[in-house]
């Protein structure tokens, strides 16, 4: 994945996905990115044309993030917190 826009500041950052799903993304990127900050990125799946995406960072662990999708309805907000929690708690006990 490509981070193109950071809070509307262009940018190119490489980023690599590691979980995707309607309410958010997670991802692993060596640019430090503030929680809250707006993202637009770019994903493709393989084979496929990459398409545009908009999310706000949830939370950071070292340099994996956790973004909820902008572009969803408000209900995605809900989808993305749970699944950030998950997530934290997944990678804490990975790291134990």
């Amino acid at each position: 994945m490509r981070i193109l826009k950071v809070n509307q500041m262009t940018g190119d950052h490489s980023a690599l996905c590691t979980d995707i799903s309607r309410g958010g993304i997670g991802f692993e990127s060596s640019v430090r990115l503030e929680l809250g900050s707006a993202i637009e990125y770019t994903f493709a799946f393989v084979g496929d044309l990459p398409f545009r995406h908009n999310a706000r960072v949830l939370y950071r662990i070292g340099n994996h993030y956790g973004a909820y999708s902008l572009d969803g309805d408000e209900s995605a907000w809900d989808e993305a917190r749970t699944d950030a929690e998950n997530s934290k708690a997944d990678l804490r006990k990975q790291k134990r």
